[in-house]
């Protein structure tokens, strides 16, 4: 997984409100599953490098930043 833009929360979860250590979150997203959902976007080749990757990802996006 690549991160590329990070936005910090700065809003603590209260004690109260946040999870236990003995508590686990899950979700079922079978039933949201859309194959198109990431387009293009889904798939670094294995023998392509991290850096190429994400330098062909904001190439995109500049593209399409331009296009709107």
């Amino acid at each position: 997984m690549v991160v590329t833009d990070i936005k910090p929360s700065a809003d603590a979860i209260p004690v109260r409100e946040a999870f236990g250590t003995e508590q686990a979150l899950s979700d079922d997203a079978t039933l949201f599953f859309d194959k198109d959902f990431w387009g293009n976007y889904n798939i670094i080749k294995p023998e392509e490098s991290l850096e190429k990757a994400v330098g062909k990802l904001k190439k995109m996006q500049g593209a399409e930043s331009e296009g709107k």
